[in-house]
């Protein structure tokens, strides 16, 4: 694999076999020359809503984050760099809408856990203005380090980064990696 310089590229590690797996590999790897995988990088995941992560990890919400902490706390201590996702954090599938706090705390562990960047995603894709609106406000209220944060973008009205909270009551977000701004006059708040 071509290796572009700035690039990350972030393997998704579910668990600590997982993580396992990849260091086993990286070791193998960096006996190669020349090094063929760039295997610097790590992103762990889980979700706001328990119905969605016993689905997608048959674990809790509360279950996946002690399992992550070791996972984190691991690669951490093998010099990899930790990513965080957190899915279904507008509504989930199984249980409607999810509270913007229920967010935060799960968000908060994560870079209590290392994560250096955390995403925030719309998994299923019903983010408004004003539910995005009202989950970036209870971030910011928070006090969550929104310069390290960023977001999915699969609702039209989810594709604010965190990076900035400039009027954030009216639906704008600046960004230095990118930028939209939800327009006043959306009929879909």
């Amino acid at each position: 694999m071509y290796r572009r310089p700035g690039v990350s590229y972030p393997l998704l590690v579910p668990n600590t076999k997982g993580l396992e797996a990849l260091l086993a590999l990286r070791e193998a790897d960096e006996a190669a020359t020349p090094r063929k995988l760039p295997l610097n990088e790590i992103a762990i995941f889980t979700a706001a809503s328990d119905s969605f992560s016993k689905a997608n990890t048959n674990n809790t919400v509360k279950g996946s984050l002690s399992s992550l902490r070791e996972v984190a706390r691991e690669a951490r201590d093998a010099g990899l760099k930790v990513r965080g996702y957190v899915s279904t954090v507008i509504s989930c599938p199984f249980e409607g809408p999810i509270a913007p706090s229920r967010v935060t705390d799960v968000t908060r562990e994560l870079f209590e856990m290392g994560c250096y960047e955390v995403s925030l995603g719309d998994t299923i894709g019903t983010g408004t203005k004003s539910t995005v609106v009202a989950l970036l406000n209870e971030v910011t209220r928070q006090g969550l380090p929104l310069d390290k944060m960023a977001v999915s973008d699969k609702a039209p009205f989810f594709g604010l980064a965190v990076n900035g909270t400039d009027n954030l009551s009216t639906g704008s977000c600046k960004s230095n990696r990118f930028t939209r701004t939800l327009q006043s006059n959306d009929s879909t708040t």
